[in-house]
């Protein structure tokens, strides 16, 4: 993704291709190596516009950044998971 793109951009050019009901009250899962290279507020700001989508929420799965950004925030045990697909 180019620099001067934001996650912002990403997820409307999603919701501009499946429309505003397109994720039919669905999760929608995001992954990939421009998810994995996005700082968590973009990762937050996609999974909160799947909403916009239609969806019912919006899933990026735990990596070391983020297992990095919670630790960083807590010292309380957590368990992350992952997908089974």
């Amino acid at each position: 993704m180019p620099a001067y793109l934001m996650a912002k951009d990403l997820i409307l050019h999603i919701i501009g291709q499946i429309g505003v009901d397109g994720a039919n009250y669905a999760a929608m899962e995001f992954a990939g190596e421009t998810i994995s290279h996005l700082n968590m507020d973009e990762r937050m700001t996609i999974c909160n516009m799947a909403i916009e989508a239609g969806g019912k929420n919006g899933i990026i799965a735990p990596d070391d950044a983020t297992i990095e950004y919670v630790c960083s925030r807590t010292d309380k045990r957590f368990q992350a998971y992952q997908s089974d697909t």
